[in-house]
């Protein structure tokens, strides 16, 4: 073979290389929230938090993947495990945002039930995962019934549990966090620091992977329903009130993170939208923080509402990602089991990209996979292919709210009830004030205000308060048809430059094989 050749060949694999590596930027994480594991179900002291629904719950012949209004059995737990193993056997890393604890601790030894769930959590991933690395299993992320009652948090400290300027570790105040921390050392946190952290708020950043962290916020601490006793003649709706210096906390380690060059997703609990009882002082100080932060922030994404959904972040630009709320694994608000597996950028942006859903469709004919594990089915393979959406941004979730009212039957039905998956939805399609509240929470959830100002002008459109739901007066605006005539043209055009590559590169094989050697 020529040198020359030689030269050429050398190029060819490297372009193929560059090629490989270029479809390996996009990688995936596996996200789930409230599992609320029940290790009494199917007996007397089984969870009963919905009493006109959970006849059947606390039977010894109870369904043996739950049903309805219970929450996880051990089988429906270890089936969700499996199917997410199968569906994405080498995550990146896991999110899990919440709520492992069964509803109803008081009835028996709350602390002895919190962490008994989450050992079984820690258990299951790790047999399933025996790859994922401690640091890119999911850290503890305290949701409010994973505490000695539900909301129950101790708020003993308004200090932010940072480093002290010689390195020292922030120290408790909290015996229940403290007291975590400690059991669950060697299961759950990577680092002294970071238990040291948790113990002393209840919160911690982790880097995952190279460039990227996770950012667990104690979403409990900003919440109306928060019970504490040692701050409680103190309103934690008030300027001045933050709960564990979380926000301080927060501000500090985005300013670490961008002067390190990298991004964060910030996860939690309880949604940070308006009516899911979070305090509008925490909403406006945490989106005025992120706002700051936009370069480092890459995503956002919370449990609690037992149901998948999306929101527009408003004061981030609209090509940045939105908030994504995972539904639950504990079927306890008549919802079906799910899970996610989302594909993100692992290139510079981190932006989430993409996600597929899975589902156990309790009402249906349950498929044994193996032993007593149950399949979960994918409800698509792409979220923005079964929405219609270009991109996961927050303008394509804007578009999506106003589609949502105008769009048509059918459009509604994939999202609350296939996909959002709560029963209480499925009375919604029909009634143009229910639709239309709803998507105001979608487009305008972040603060009472904008959430308002949308509904009470459903008649003329949501104009300007710096929420960008459509016009509801008029049909979602579409593009001129000359204007989608010049997009075909460069899609097809893309598509005739990658083939006239490929033949370029066959041409180079076929002339490198046909050289004689000298």
């Amino acid at each position: 073979m020529t040198v020359a050749s030689w030269v050429l060949m050398q190029q060819v694999f490297l372009y193929l290389v560059a090629t490989f590596v270029n479809s390996s930027n996009v990688g995936k994480f596996l996200l789930f929230s409230d599992l609320h594991y029940d290790r009494f179900y199917a007996t007397a002291l089984a969870a009963n938090e919905h009493d006109a629904y959970t006849k059947g719950c606390n039977e010894s012949n109870a369904p043996l993947f739950s049903k309805y209004y219970c929450d996880s059995s051990r089988e429906l737990v270890e089936s969700f495990v499996v199917n997410a193993a199968y569906a994405c056997p080498e995550p990146d890393f896991i999110i899990f945002t919440g709520d492992a604890t069964r509803h109803d601790i008081f009835k028996e030894n709350p602390s002895e039930t919190v962490y008994d769930a989450y050992d079984f959590l820690n258990k299951v991933l790790r047999k399933k995962f025996p790859n994922t690395p401690l640091a890119s299993l999911p850290p503890i992320d305290l949701g409010n019934n994973d505490f000695d009652e539900n909301y129950h948090e101790d708020v003993s400290s308004l200090k932010p549990c940072l480093l002290g300027a010689n390195g020292s570790l922030p120290l408790s105040t909290s015996n229940w966090l403290s007291n975590m921390a400690t059991y669950f050392r060697s299961r759950y946190f990577i680092s002294d620091e970071e238990a040291a952290v948790f113990s002393c708020g209840g919160y911690l950043s982790r880097q995952v992977i190279d460039g990227l962290h996770i950012i667990v916020l104690n979403s409990v601490l900003w919440s109306t329903n928060l019970r504490t006793s040692t701050y409680s003649d103190v309103s934690i709706e008030e300027d001045n009130v933050d709960p564990f210096g979380q926000h301080i906390w927060l501000i500090e380690e985005l300013t670490n993170l961008r002067g390190a060059g990298k991004k964060a997703y910030i996860t939690g609990h309880t949604p940070l939208i308006v009516d899911v009882g979070i305090a509008e002082t925490h909403l406006s100080r945490y989106y005025d923080t992120i706002s700051s932060f936009s370069d480092v922030v890459a995503g956002q994404m919370f449990g609690h509402l037992h149901s998948n959904s999306l929101f527009v972040s408003n004061k981030l630009d609209d090509e940045l990602p939105p908030i994504i709320v995972i539904g639950s694994i504990s079927p306890s608000n008549g919802n079906d089991p799910t899970f996610s597996v989302v594909s993100y950028d692992r290139g510079e942006t981190k932006f989430p990209l993409d996600l597929t859903s899975y589902t156990l469709a309790l009402d249906e004919d349950i498929f044994i996979l193996e032993g007593n594990v149950a399949q979960f089915r994918p409800l698509f393979s792409s979220l923005l292919e079964f929405f219609g959406m270009e991109a996961l941004t927050n303008v394509e979730v804007s578009n999506l709210a106003g589609r949502l009212i105008t769009g048509g039957s059918e459009l509604r039905v994939k999202y609350w009830q296939k996909w959002n998956g709560l029963p209480d939805h499925s009375n919604c399609s029909d009634d143009v004030n229910c639709l239309i509240a709803k998507s105001c929470t979608i487009a305008c959830g972040l603060s009472k205000d904008l959430y308002e100002h949308c509904n009470q002008h459903k008649a003329l459109g949501f104009d300007n308060m710096g929420c960008s739901l459509p016009l509801f007066a008029y049909e979602v605006a579409e593009d001129p048809p000359i204007q989608k005539t010049l997009q075909n043209m460069l899609v097809y055009l893309d598509l005739l430059v990658c083939f006239l590559k490929l033949l370029i590169v066959a041409a180079i094989f076929i002339h490198v094989m046909r050289t004689e050697p000298d």
